[in-house]
């Protein structure tokens, strides 16, 4: 299991088991009900920031 600091809150977010992939990120599980990881596996541009 891999583990990730959110750079807005500090907080450790332990991802669990993939869920899904696209052209531009995965989707994992976290250990925070409710809510999952978006982890980009190519470059954040301008474009995608303006989306999120």
């Amino acid at each position: 299991m891999n583990c990730l600091r959110c750079t807005n809150t500090g907080e450790w977010i332990n991802l669990g088991k993939k869920v899904g992939s696209g052209g531009e990120a995965d989707i994992y599980e976290t250990n925070k009900p409710g809510f999952i990881a978006k982890i980009y596996t190519k470059q954040v541009t301008a474009d995608t920031w303006e989306k999120l």
